[in-house]
């Protein structure tokens, strides 16, 4: 496959090596390894999660709903933010039985842009429910995420981890994460293998993803540390992009950096095979009960 690159640009000089993280320079330990992948990357400071927590408060008593669970979406929960990432909290609500009881359409997201670099974005619960039986994304992503400024485990989010693998498509799950790599790599690859460090996670994870659907046919985390103990990728690559997520955590968003030879190889290699073996992904012959998801909505509605 074809890929279309932008034409090279001036770039800042190559990316200093010694910046990388020492542990992963040579052979790591085990226990090495495993505590950096233990190492939450996404959690903001204190005094961020405070004022996440009290707009999501506001914005309950501004719109006469219920917020059922609000949690970090993007770069935080990905695992890779950059000092200047913005907070991107993403939540479900519902309101009361009233609402529902009437014939003309109503809103049913809420938008929020907010000082502080931080972006608030809800849905409402028949919307989520909806979405969520086709097997959407983001949604599960949202329910995967390590960072919740509400209880993590109420009993609707442990009934939608549990439903997930029934509602699961790996046909579509992989044509996502391999559109998400493919677009990045038209938009913001350069000739000369350079690309901004954040938009190059947006090839890496999704393109981890695709590897991680197809040996275990299901949802992949979120958390893109958590998918690399699972040997989505081979372990140049993987101590590579350990290197990455240590480097970012100190560099600002749009920082270019160059990708070596040896990876930028792998990252076109990996998206030919994604292709290939979504053409031959059946689709499922059939879905979770969506019965289940209409008693969460009449419990949720009514409690």
């Amino acid at each position: 496959m074809k890929l279309c690159c932008k034409k090279p640009k001036r770039f800042q000089p190559d990316w200093i090596a010694s910046t990388r993280n020492p542990r992963f320079q040579s052979n790591p330990t085990p226990h090495a390894l495993k505590n950096f992948l233990n190492q939450s990357h996404t959690i903001g400071n204190p005094s961020m999660q405070a004022i996440i927590s009290k707009r999501i408060k506001d914005i309950q008593q501004e719109r006469n709903c219920r917020i059922l669970f609000a949690c970090e979406s993007g770069s935080r929960a990905w695992g890779f933010p950059s000092p200047n990432s913005d907070y991107d909290a993403r939540f479900v609500y519902v309101h009361p039985l009233e609402w529902y009881l009437q014939i003309t359409e109503r809103k049913d997201t809420i938008e929020r842009m907010l000082p502080d670099d931080l972006d608030l974005a809800g849905w409402e619960l028949r919307k989520t429910l909806h979405l969520f039986s086709g097997c959407n994304l983001a949604l599960n992503e949202w329910i995967g995420s390590p960072l919740f400024y509400t209880e993590p485990n109420t009993p609707l989010l442990s009934e939608l981890r549990a439903l997930i693998p029934a509602f699961f498509n790996s046909k579509k799950a992989t044509y996502h994460y391999l559109s998400m790599a493919q677009n990045t790599m038209q938009a913001e690859w350069s000739l000369d293998n350079r690309i901004k460090i954040k938009k190059l996670f947006y090839i890496l994870r999704p393109l981890c993803a695709c590897r991680w659907i197809a040996n275990q046919q299901s949802m992949p985390p979120t958390h893109f540390p958590k998918m690399l103990e699972a040997g989505v990728a081979p372990r140049p690559i993987e101590t590579w992009i350990r290197d990455l997520i240590h480097d970012k955590a100190s560099l600002i968003e749009g920082e270019t950096i160059h990708v070596p030879e040896f990876a930028a190889k792998w990252i076109h290699s990996t998206i030919e095979h994604a292709l290939s073996n979504a053409i031959h992904i059946d689709p499922p012959l059939k879905t979770g009960d969506v019965e289940a998801l209409n008693q969460t909505l009449r419990r949720e509605v009514l409690a």
